[in-house]
């Protein structure tokens, strides 16, 4: 007759119980697994639907612009214009200068009302009534001098602008072009500028360049408007990681006073104090570089918080090279796995509880009892 420990029996009970622990453990992997794929997938969802909309929200601005382009009146007056000016080059420079120099003195004023009140500015006057968000409006000449306006222009030749010179393109056939936003320092807010050519059919030549600064606040709301949870956000950003639309950011215009507005004015830009950027962003920038182009990806923001974050290009650049923005989708990963988490707890307590169980019922057994156990064979011995 032999005896057995009762702590071989622990072992073994121990080792009983390990499948249990398996099963628990691979259960809080795949449920996180679960839960990090189900956020992936809604998160592109929600940037892809983001994108969308923003691309058709841009190019049917830009459309509206267009309409203006066939307008009678405003065609009239620039028609008008290229008719006042004489037939020398130089002439023409000089009639543009003179103009230039006295548009913004007591002298000029009588330019600046005539233009005002003719009747290409009055209709556009009573279109921003009607189209809100377009807060100004200035109409060009063949020459880039200023022929109609719903406000006045702070110059009278709009030749010598970049965005001017891009969409006359030398008179030929001109293009839309749209940059980037920008403060406005007559409107004091940011704005997108939509830059049309107004075209003649026959013979085929621009004659013309309308410029529309929009107020994108209404227009960013479309996908930035709703919140995603406590935490969750969605924002749009430039190609440099600098914020344009977000919900939680706050970008107030500059007043004229201040000394940033001179260099917001000559940059065109939003001035540095506007500017926010997403601290992650050279995460979602090494993800688009990727052959494969993940668009979902865990980062970490300010104060070590671990972000979900879902972002998409929109493709507008391809349109409008200048408007390199990409939609984003974030959300604190503590509430994306709320409901994991909590289970993950429950399961982690009840191996821990089992284990617990397992212990301290092996102690209690191997110092209170023992049992006697009899080998078979030695049983069956004469």
């Amino acid at each position: 007759m032999r005896r057995i420990d009762l702590r071989t029996a622990v072992i073994v009970l121990i080792l009983a119980n390990l499948p249990t622990w398996i099963i628990i453990f691979h259960t809080v992997d795949h449920a996180t697994t679960a839960i990090d794929e189900e956020v992936a997938a809604n998160f592109r969802a929600i940037s892809r639907n983001n994108a969308a909309t923003m691309s058709y929200a841009v190019n049917n601005l830009a459309r509206e612009v267009q309409t203006l382009a066939v307008n009678s009146a405003v065609r009239d007056a620039i028609v008008a214009g290229n008719a006042a000016y004489p037939r020398s080059s130089e002439a023409v420079r000089r009639r543009i200068r003179s103009i230039e120099q006295t548009w913004l003195e007591p002298a000029g004023e009588a330019t600046v009302q005539r233009i005002l009140s003719n009747p290409a500015s009055r209709y556009l006057r009573r279109f921003v009534t009607i189209n809100p968000a377009f807060r100004r409006i200035t109409v060009t000449d063949r020459f880039g001098g200023t022929v109609a306006a719903n406000v006045k222009p702070i110059d009278f030749e709009q030749g010598d602008e970049p965005w001017w010179r891009q969409s006359f393109k030398e008179g030929v056939t001109g293009r839309v072009v749209i940059e980037d936003v920008r403060f406005d320092p007559l409107t004091q807010i940011n704005v997108l500028h939509i830059v049309v050519p107004v075209v003649n059919e026959t013979p085929e030549e621009v004659i013309g360049v309308i410029g529309v600064a929009v107020d994108i606040s209404d227009l960013f709301l479309l996908v930035t408007g709703t919140r995603i949870g406590a935490t969750g956000t969605m924002s749009l950003a430039r190609q440099d990681g600098t914020l344009i639309g977000s919900e939680v950011a706050d970008f107030p215009p500059v007043q004229l006073g201040d000394s940033t507005a001179s260099e917001s004015e000559a940059s065109g830009h939003l001035v540095a104090a506007q500017l926010t950027e997403v601290p992650y962003f050279d995460d979602i920038l090494s993800a688009l570089r990727q052959p494969s182009q993940p668009d979902f990806i865990e980062a970490t923001a300010i104060g070590g918080r671990k972000k979900m974050v879902g972002f998409r290009q929109l493709g507008l650049s391809s349109k409008y090279p200048q408007l390199r923005w990409i939609s984003i989708v974030e959300q604190d990963m503590s509430e994306t796995h709320t409901a994991v988490e909590t289970m993950n707890r429950h399961l982690l307590l009840a191996a821990l509880g089992i284990l617990v169980v397992t212990i301290g019922l092996a102690i209690y057994l191997s110092t209170h009892r023992k049992m006697e156990v009899t080998d078979i064979a030695e049983a069956n011995e004469p």
